[in-house]
């Protein structure tokens, strides 16, 4: 546990206290420098730059505060004081995930690029045997101070030149080795603590929740009155699912705006309730807002415990936006709730169970109406590609690796798993627990002979 001040006030965290401003600044001031490669007078001298690996060891060193988050021991701390930073905590471990994948790219690529370019020139003469000829027949000896020999002179700076291009070569082959074995420790930590969808679903779906049963009483008050003031046709009039649609559509065209940056100029009174602060954070983040106005369905609750369902929304997400985030979706599954009875008794289901699995029926994808879209718009990638494979190789990989636990025993899917690591092509957790619950995930099963005590003999062989 973790104690933060904000505004003279200590609050108590139960998570692990890392220092995520200094991972993401290590991890930008990384990135200037790599940006500035062109000032240099000559690329490798870049990479002959000490400040780098000076950087990146400092990168390694603090990823090693990354730990996991024992929510067992949260010594009886209120939900406002847990599970929210639970999800922040799960999110920005995978910011450092995708953020550490560009930038390992980023100095990996121009690097092997430059050693290949010189490798290229390793061979061959600085000056060729026919222009040695053409200097000695026309007597440039003469033009050449302190060069009574031209042969001679000639034969120093190609032996320079070979040793000169064959000393770069070496020193940018150790120097990618080094750096390589930098990164890789660096980018095992960030791989071995990348949530998985499935936890981020679980903590959200946790969160909302939560989220509603602290704070949805009090908002549906305050829809109620804004109903009356600004809806109803006289104040003792009833409380129709009518009203409560044009409620609705006023919120889905808050959110079309916020998506084009224009709803805090917005006056409208019937926009007056989410308050400048609200308005202006919801156009800062016009991409969710947008996203939540795409997903909206009438007569669907917002079901973000299924990954299909969170992968519209999970590039959006952040520390900042969370809370507006919750305030969105809660308050649109109440008021869908008092629109249609039936969702209301799904709502009461899901917001009374603790599990993942529960009665509130997925957001519908686009498509024909009352088609039920059972494959995921967007295929999850298998987790553990390394940072090198490029796209169209990594689906090749994904697709190889769900067959292959789809056909064969665990012996040989082992093997075959630390064959492509030993290759380039896999960067594995050391933890067998999360190899295990990913190749679930992807397809292998769980019965007879694929326990996990049977996988981790064999992966930990």
């Amino acid at each position: 546990m973790h104690i933060k001040n904000f505004n003279g006030i200590e609050i108590k965290y139960p998570g692990p206290d890392i220092d995520w401003g200094e991972i993401f600044n290590t991890i930008q001031e990384l990135h200037f420098k790599i940006d500035d490669i062109g000032d240099y007078p000559e690329k490798s001298l870049f990479f002959q730059d000490p400040d780098n690996i000076t950087e990146w060891l400092h990168l390694v060193k603090t990823l090693k505060q990354l730990v996991p988050w024992d929510d067992l021991k949260n010594d009886g701390e209120k939900w406002e004081n847990r599970t929210e930073t639970y999800v922040d905590y799960l999110i920005t471990l995978r910011a450092v995930h995708i953020e550490y994948q560009n930038l390992y790219k980023a100095y990996y690529e121009p690097l092997k690029k430059l050693l290949e370019g010189y490798g290229g020139w390793l061979e061959g003469k600085c000056v060729s045997s026919e222009s040695l000829e053409e200097l000695i027949a026309d007597q440039y000896e003469q033009n050449l101070e302190g060069a009574e020999n031209i042969t001679q002179f000639v034969e120093q700076i190609n032996n320079n030149s070979h040793k000169a291009r064959f000393a770069l070569y070496d020193t940018l082959s150790d120097i990618l080795a080094l750096l390589l074995s930098i990164m890789n420790r660096g980018g095992q930590i960030v791989i071995d603590m990348n949530p998985s969808m499935e936890d981020i679903a679980k903590a959200i779906d946790d969160d909302l929740k939560e989220w509603t049963r602290s704070f949805g009483k009090s908002m549906f008050e305050d829809m109620k009155e804004d109903l009356t003031r600004h809806y109803k046709a006289y104040r003792t009039a009833p409380y129709t699912p009518e009203l409560w649609g044009e409620l609705l559509s006023a919120d889905e065209d808050a959110l079309l705006k916020a998506s084009r940056h224009e709803l805090a100029k917005c006056d409208a009174i019937k926009q007056e309730h989410w308050g400048e602060d609200m308005k202006k954070k919801m156009d800062e983040h016009g991409d969710l807002a947008y996203h939540i106005y795409s997903s909206c369905r009438t007569e669907k609750l917002f079901d973000l415990s299924h990954i299909d369902n969170l992968q519209e929304f999970i590039n959006s997400l952040a520390s900042d936006n969370l809370s507006m985030f919750y305030d969105i979706i809660v308050r649109r599954n109440l008021i869908q709730c008092e629109m249609f009875p039936d969702l209301k008794k799904q709502h009461e289901v899901w917001l009374t169970s603790s599990t993942v699995d529960n009665d509130i029926p997925q957001v519908q994808a686009d498509g024909d109406e009352g088609v039920e879209n059972k494959k995921p718009a967007k295929e999850e990638r298998f987790h553990y590609i390394h940072v090198e494979i490029e796209d169209d190789e990594a689906w090749r990989i994904h697709h190889a690796i769900k067959r292959l636990v789809a056909n064969y025993r665990i012996p040989d899917i082992c093997n075959y798993l630390k064959e492509q690591q030993k290759n380039g092509k896999l960067m594995l957790p050391s933890d067998s627990s999360a190899m295990y619950n990913e190749l679930v995930r992807m397809g292998m099963p769980k019965g007879k002979g694929f326990s996990e005590k049977n996988f981790s003999n064999s992966y930990t062989k």
